[in-house]
């Protein structure tokens, strides 16, 4: 499961082997050690109380709460991505975006051996 951060968005990108994991268990986490500093921990996790999609942040990490049956939805189809908007105290608002990953199409990279074919590939040509 890779994470990006940028401004005021959160997006997850699940490999096929993370998405299996995350239908069958409800449940993804990754960790970004730091060493001596306590580690940074980020989750997903399909919730039963949830209406929508959510962040919650504490020091040790962040955790993404995704409806089960959104989640159920999203696994088990052709669906790219999940998305949500979730207000904030400020009056700004936070994009969450969980999408699958595809292999890039401009370059062959090693740590795309596990990500979804990408529909796109057909358009530009032999990989």
């Amino acid at each position: 499961m890779k994470l990006r951060i940028h401004a005021n968005s959160i997006r997850l990108r699940l490999s096929r082997p993370d998405v299996e994991r995350f239908a069958a268990t409800g449940h993804l986490a990754e960790s970004l050690e730091f060493g001596t500093v306590s580690d940074f921990t980020y989750t997903l996790e399909a919730s039963n109380s949830q209406l929508h999609v959510t962040a919650t942040h504490s020091p040790s990490g962040m955790r993404i709460l995704v409806p089960r049956t959104l989640a159920h939805q999203w696994t088990s189809s052709d669906q790219v991505g999940i998305s949500g908007e979730q207000r904030l105290p400020s009056g700004r608002n936070l994009q969450i975006l969980i999408e699958k990953d595809f292999k890039c199409i401009h370059k062959p990279a090693e740590g795309d051996r596990d990500a979804y074919p990408n529909p796109l590939a057909s358009t530009t040509g032999p990989q």
